[in-house]
Protein backbone atom coordinates (compact mmCIF):
# COMPACT_ATOMS: atom_id res chain seq x y z
CA UNK A 1 0.00 0.00 0.00
CA UNK A 2 3.00 2.24 0.58
CA UNK A 3 5.77 0.97 -0.87
CA UNK A 4 8.37 3.67 -0.71
CA UNK A 5 7.20 3.88 3.17
CA UNK A 6 7.71 -0.04 3.09
CA UNK A 7 11.12 0.06 1.83
CA UNK A 8 12.79 2.90 3.57
CA UNK A 9 11.17 0.92 6.63
CA UNK A 10 13.39 -2.16 5.83
CA UNK A 11 16.38 -0.19 4.79
CA UNK A 12 16.42 1.06 8.50
CA UNK A 13 15.95 4.64 6.99
CA UNK A 14 12.42 5.22 8.92
CA UNK A 15 11.18 3.99 12.24
CA UNK A 16 7.55 2.84 13.08
CA UNK A 17 6.54 6.54 14.32
CA UNK A 18 7.50 7.77 10.72
CA UNK A 19 5.74 5.44 9.14
CA UNK A 20 2.79 6.52 11.47
CA UNK A 21 2.79 10.06 10.20
CA UNK A 22 2.61 8.89 6.67
CA UNK A 23 0.22 6.54 7.05
CA UNK A 24 -2.16 9.31 8.41
CA UNK A 25 -1.01 11.82 6.15
CA UNK A 26 -2.07 9.53 2.91
CA UNK A 27 -4.97 8.83 4.54
CA UNK A 28 -5.89 12.17 4.85
CA UNK A 29 -5.37 13.02 0.78
CA UNK A 30 -9.10 13.86 -0.34
CA UNK A 31 -10.15 11.20 -3.15
CA UNK A 32 -10.18 13.48 -5.96
CA UNK A 33 -6.22 13.30 -5.30
CA UNK A 34 -4.92 10.83 -8.45
CA UNK A 35 -3.34 8.12 -8.33
CA UNK A 36 -0.07 9.55 -9.64
CA UNK A 37 -0.24 12.30 -7.10
CA UNK A 38 -0.69 10.12 -4.09
CA UNK A 39 1.89 8.00 -5.53
CA UNK A 40 4.61 10.75 -5.66
CA UNK A 41 3.36 12.18 -2.37
CA UNK A 42 3.79 8.80 -0.30
CA UNK A 43 7.35 8.80 -2.41
CA UNK A 44 8.51 12.27 -1.17
CA UNK A 45 7.35 11.53 2.65
CA UNK A 46 9.00 8.49 2.05
CA UNK A 47 12.49 10.17 1.49
CA UNK A 48 11.88 13.60 3.16
CA UNK A 49 14.44 11.56 6.47
CA UNK A 50 16.96 10.32 4.21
Amino acid sequence: MLPNTAAALAAGEIGVGQVRVIAETMAAIPGAVSVEQRAAAEADLAHLDR
